[in-house]
């Protein structure tokens, strides 16, 4: 993974570490989760349990993947994209950004409970989406740009 960061930033490319999906996943599954509590109240997670098991096999599996290339083939594009889709949606949910945004289409007396909707007023929230968002899009367009590979290699000089 290094070498792969370390020849990506000499070309201005971005770093590859594609594990978000899979990392949220193994991290939700090790999860242990209150079961006494007040019906109606959300259950509080209690611990995680850590152990590298899981990551090994994950990895050792994904690089086995690559023998199995043959049969790969054999599954249909849309299929492939249709698996990749739906777990990049799944993987959207923690994403606060997202539940900012979605909050911005909500009324007030239905947003949820967390902290920092609480401590922020609604118009501020709503402002710093914004500028999150005109952000991000500013980071698409740039990406996007033919001559982006380039300007990320000089900005590394």
């Amino acid at each position: 993974m290094g070498l792969l960061s370390f020849i990506c930033s000499l070309m201005g490319l971005p770093w590859m570490c594609a594990a978000t999906v899979r990392s949220v996943s193994h991290l939700n599954a090790l999860s242990i989760w209150s079961t006494s509590h007040a019906p109606g109240v959300k259950p509080h997670l209690v611990e995680v349990k850590e152990q590298r098991v899981t990551n090994i096999a994950i990895h050792v599996l994904t690089g086995v993947s690559i023998l199995l290339a043959p049969a790969l083939h054999l599954i249909p594009v849309p299929v492939m994209f249709g698996v990749l889709f739906y777990l990049g949606v799944c993987s959207l949910s923690g994403i606060q950004l997202v539940d900012r945004l979605i909050m911005m289409f909500m009324p007030p007396k239905y947003h949820p409970d967390v902290q920092y909707v609480r401590k922020v007023k609604t118009k501020q929230i709503h402002i710093y989406t914004i500028i999150q968002l005109v952000c991000l899009a500013l980071l698409i367009a740039i990406k996007l740009n033919v001559v982006a590979p380039s300007f990320h290699s000089s900005l590394s000089v």
